[in-house]
């Protein structure tokens, strides 16, 4: 049986390549590309620091060493049906290469999730369309373009009969919640400053039966003022 894993990996390095021949003028450096999982809505990323290190270069300061930063392509998005394709798949590589592209020119072009405008002129650079500025990611919504297209159908030419493994994700058990009781109000007796919660059947409280006169000095509670501190009653 064939390592499909294996292949995939060597077939999207060949794709790195290929792509930054023909969007990036070969100017980014070499990478580490990875198949990990990650987060279910998590398609890929680029690390912002050179995390891969020859065994030669151990005693060398990392800047010095011939290390590579890493790009992942999610394992858990790999499935090329449903609404996922091939151009999806080659889409998110470009993606993480404009943030390589990025840091080789030692442009900030994220401010944690935020992609700013720097990173969004190297997406479409690169023949991706970008997305309208969304809250939580910024531009980092994209997509490829038709010019994108044509360049994987005509450059690239991915071999889509390897990418028929991904991972799964584990659907965690729902566990049944109890329903929590809904308080109205607090009733509290001012002379003990003792307090009650109090729903809508006043039976359900233990040792009141139904009650609700103070159990120390049997006056009748009244409603918590906002602000003052009680002590709660026993069982409550």
């Amino acid at each position: 049986m064939q390592n499909y894993i294996t292949l995939m990996t060597q077939e999207l390095a060949r794709w790195f390549d290929v792509f930054n021949e023909e969007l990036f003028n070969s100017s980014l450096p070499e990478c580490a590309i990875t198949i990990q999982k990650t987060r279910p809505n998590i398609l890929g990323y680029a690390t912002t620091a050179k995390v891969w290190k020859p065994l030669k270069d151990e005693d060398i300061e990392p800047e010095e060493a011939e290390c590579q930063y890493e790009i992942c392509i999610s394992a858990n998005n790999l499935r090329i049906q449903d609404t996922r394709t091939i151009y999806d798949i080659c889409a998110t590589l470009v993606h993480e290469q404009c943030h390589i592209k990025a840091l080789y020119l030692e442009e900030k072009d994220c401010s944690g999730k935020i992609h700013n405008k720097k990173f969004k002129r190297n997406a479409e650079n690169a023949k991706l369309i970008v997305g309208e500025k969304d809250k939580k990611v910024g531009y980092g919504f994209t997509s490829p373009s038709e010019e994108l297209k044509k360049i994987i159908d005509e450059k690239v030419k991915p071999n889509i009969s390897i990418f028929n493994w991904y991972r799964i994700i584990p659907i965690k058990p729902i566990k049944d919640k109890e329903p929590q009781k809904k308080f109205k109000k607090i009733m509290w007796c001012p002379d003990c400053e003792l307090e009650i919660k109090l729903e809508e059947r006043l039976d359900d409280y233990e040792g009141f039966g139904g009650n609700i006169a103070c159990p120390e000095c049997g006056k009748a509670f009244e409603e918590k003022p906002k602000g003052k501190r009680g002590r709660k009653a026993k069982g409550d």
